[in-house]
């Protein structure tokens, strides 16, 4: 709260996950809600601070308290207010989040009312960080323009199966490249067959069709089978 000499002050300090904060630092966060003081790097002086304090927690303190985990007297402290905030799924605004989340990966794919509602179904235990890869991975595994309730459900197969993990720093355009060149590197296999590729990926013969457009493959008349 303190940096350079100079305090922070008339603003709101957010303390997230506060259930998890270790039982020795509580006590020191009880003594700033109760006095308002800070002290800063290398100084020997307080200095009095006015602050709005927000915490958040997805965990039942009442429990933690029960468990020794959470002090009482610092859920009394910080029980003003209390917003319950409902899940993912039952938010009013769920398709604005997923027509957000779109636009945040730079794509202008529509997608349709049954898929938004059959996304709806999930529980999205890891909220927004959750359902944004989700819809990465349903913009590449899309067999259409328009993306489809069909399309949910290929991908929570594909997230149900044990995989290598995406290095985090795989960007979108990325994993469009290794995508289009795992479809080029069997449709070669492939002596060329699209409904073969097609199956042995599992998408449909029309995403063949667009990735072989792209790279400015024109398709072959071999119809030889499928190697591996």
């Amino acid at each position: 709260m303190v940096r350079s000499g100079k305090k922070t002050d008339q603003g709101a300090l957010f303390l997230d996950e506060i259930g998890d904060m270790p039982f020795a630092l509580q006590a020191k966060l009880l003594r700033f809600l109760d006095q308002w003081t800070v002290r800063g790097v290398g100084s020997a002086s307080e200095e009095t601070v006015d602050v709005q304090v927000v915490s958040a927690t997805n965990s039942r303190l009442e429990q933690a308290v029960e468990d020794r985990r959470f002090r009482p007297d610092l859920l009394y402290r910080l029980r003003g207010v209390e917003i319950t905030l409902p899940p993912l799924r039952q938010r009013s605004d769920f398709p604005q989040v997923v027509h957000s989340l779109l636009a945040l990966h730079g794509t202008d794919c529509p997608i349709s009312d049954e898929t938004i509602h059959a996304m709806r179904q999930h529980d999205w235990p890891g909220n927004f960080r959750e359902l944004k890869n989700f819809i990465l991975r349903l913009i590449l595994v899309a067999n259409s323009s328009v993306l489809l309730p069909s399309d949910v459900a290929r991908v929570f197969d594909l997230t149900n199966v044990p995989s290598k993990p995406e290095p985090a720093s795989l960007s979108l355009r990325d994993l469009r490249k290794s995508r289009r060149d795992t479809i080029i590197a069997t449709y070669r296999s492939c002596n060329g067959n699209v409904v073969r590729t097609a199956r042995e990926l599992g998408v449909s013969r029309h995403t063949i069709y667009r990735e072989l457009r792209r790279v400015g493959i024109e398709r072959r008349k071999s119809r030889g089978p499928c190697s591996g």
